[in-house]
């Protein structure tokens, strides 16, 4: 969007030297230099700013992919739902036996 406001000024400045050229009768081969000059700086400040936001982009890239590992390497730490319900199991049938000895103690000195 930028680059199409720039070239529509650039444009527009263009006409609006000529036309200047043509009415007061100045030099023609300044005015197309001049011309000439202000596209050229027009045009190397647009290649600045692509290059400029190609540097970003491939910036924000690499970030993405680091990222993508981070995540991937944080998801293999985990543990399975598999894993999860047999140490869940264990821990219940630990729970109980614990349970059964302090009501076995309750019952013994009640």
């Amino acid at each position: 969007m930028t680059e199409l406001l720039l070239i529509v000024c650039l444009t527009y400045l263009f006409w609006m030297l000529l036309r200047l050229v043509i009415r007061t009768g100045w030099c023609i081969e300044a005015t197309v230099s001049s011309i000439v000059a202000v596209v050229a700086g027009g045009a190397a400040l647009l290649n600045r700013l692509h290059s400029r936001i190609n540097r970003v982009h491939d910036r924000i890239t690499e970030l993405d992919k680091r990222l993508d590992g981070v995540e991937l390497r944080l998801a293999s730490d985990y543990v399975s739902k598999a894993d999860l319900a047999e140490i869940l199991r264990k821990m219940e049938s630990h729970m109980i036996r614990i349970e059964n000895k302090l009501d076995q103690i309750v019952i013994r000195n009640g």
